[in-house]
């Protein structure tokens, strides 16, 4: 019996642009990457979605890893697990010490930080997908689809062609759920729109291929996007410089070093460390940030070393008015980037950015494809970015999308022979296993 089970697996190089998905499957791949994508998500940020269809997304992706834990332990890969552990302590660690610091009730923290149990929503596809064979091709009409019904969504929300939804019975925002509401940020209108990465995706990919001329189009859209729609600079400024990052790995992607890759990124985050002490020490102001911002700063950074890097959570604003009562204004470590963290998170920050680096390390030695350039192209943007806000929970769902297309897509700069995704039995060997055809199989 063979040593090795797959769990998705591409046809052979050979066949690969013969051997098209078929219609509803590549429906299935396009209905997955929106479903998880945010753009249809309801929040108190997002007042065009569906209700709770976040939190359904989140508790049935507990019970597809529940289910891929207990009867199909085989079929895990090592990364599997990784991702499954960053996932609890991402989620566990801000409910627990929020908890033991501030004595927030566990079903505030649970409320406040549910979104990240989406790196679950990565076990979703993994077993909906299961069986299915997409060629790069494949991939890269369904990115098109979601991008053009991203673009139209988000402009039709953007401009009220849409009905506001009435929001949660349990939002401390409900304002902003009511008609006529009107906020001072001239941007509130826009710049809260869920979905964005699906938007960037496209092009991300099209860059990474190396299709420029066809990435135009593309690239003109999503800047109109950026100026008339979503209208937040951080998330500009990511994509930007992801955009940058994709084009340079694709050129060193046949000689790269991995370990160089990281250091910058993770040495730039020691240097932004480095200013803040020095700012917090000379109490100067943050140049970067303005006065509210560099009011926060002080707030969350003296508690960080006050209390030697031990976790505080978050409070949400459903307990007592969340920071309010303790800081006497609002803070949101979210907008807060490296400091939010550290305040958050402490010292279990630095494991937490071990385990990611560890995830991708062996996600790019197992495949060499397009999307692994692209989650390291977004780790190096992020940690460019990291003053000006949190990605490690919010993130997830983007997380999880890029892990089921570079499991699907396989490894096409590395093994040219075949494309697959394996599970390698303790002991076994791995190594494609298909059928005469050519055709999916599963062991």
């Amino acid at each position: 019996m063979s040593s090795a089970m797959v769990v998705f697996r591409m046809p052979s190089e050979r066949t690969a642009d013969s051997i098209s998905a078929s219609n509803f499957d590549r429906l299935l791949l396009a209905s997955v990457m929106l479903l998880l994508s945010g753009l249809f998500f309801l929040s108190d940020d997002h007042r065009y979605g569906i209700p709770f269809l976040m939190e359904g997304v989140a508790a049935v992706s507990l019970l597809f890893f529940a289910y891929y834990a207990v009867f199909h332990r085989e079929r895990m890969e090592r990364f599997d697990w990784y991702v499954a552990f960053l996932a609890l302590m991402v989620f566990i660690v801000p409910v627990l010490f929020s908890y033991l610091y501030f004595k927030q009730p566990f079903e505030f923290g649970i409320l406040e930080e549910r979104r990240t149990l989406l790196y679950f929503s990565y076990f979703i596809p993994l077993l909906m997908l299961r069986k299915k064979s997409y060629s790069t091709e494949d991939i890269e009409s369904v990115l098109g689809v979601v991008f053009v019904v991203g673009l139209i969504w988000s402009a039709l929300n953007a401009y009220e062609l849409i009905p506001r939804n009435q929001g949660f019975w349990f939002s401390t925002h409900t304002e902003h759920f009511l008609d006529g509401f009107q906020s001072m940020d001239d941007r509130f209108a826009t710049r809260f729109l869920g979905g964005n990465f699906m938007i960037f995706l496209y092009v991300y990919f099209l860059l990474a291929q190396g299709k420029f001329g066809k990435a135009l189009l593309p690239v003109i859209l999503t800047v109109l996007y950026m100026v008339f729609i979503n209208q937040t600079r951080s998330i500009a400024a990511i994509a930007i410089i992801s955009m940058l990052a994709i084009v340079v790995i694709r050129l060193k992607k046949d000689h790269l070093n991995l370990a160089a890759l990281f250091f910058v990124p993770i040495f730039m985050m020691l240097l932004y460390f480095l200013y803040f002490l020095y700012a917090y020490v000379f109490a100067e102001p943050v140049f970067f940030y303005d006065v509210y911002r560099n009011m926060e700063f002080n707030l969350l950074f003296r508690d960080v070393i006050r209390d030697f890097f031990m976790p505080h959570g978050h409070l949400s604003l459903q307990f007592n008015g969340g920071f309010k009562t303790y800081f006497g204004m609002n803070v949101y470590t979210a907008d807060m980037g490296l400091v939010g963290y550290l305040y958050k998170y402490g010292f279990f920050y630095i494991p937490l950015i071990a385990i990611y680096v560890a995830i991708v390390g062996m996600l790019y030695r197992r495949y060499h494809n397009d999307f692994i350039i692209i989650m390291m192209a977004i780790f190096i943007a992020v940690c460019l970015t990291i003053p000006f806000g949190e990605h490690i929970s919010r993130m997830a769902g983007e997380f999880a999308i890029l892990m089921t297309l570079i499991r699907i897509q396989g490894d096409v700069y590395g093994q040219k022979t075949v494309k697959y995704i394996a599970r390698v039995r303790r002991g076994g060997a791995s190594r494609p296993s298909h059928t005469a055809d050519g055709a999916n199989a599963f062991a």
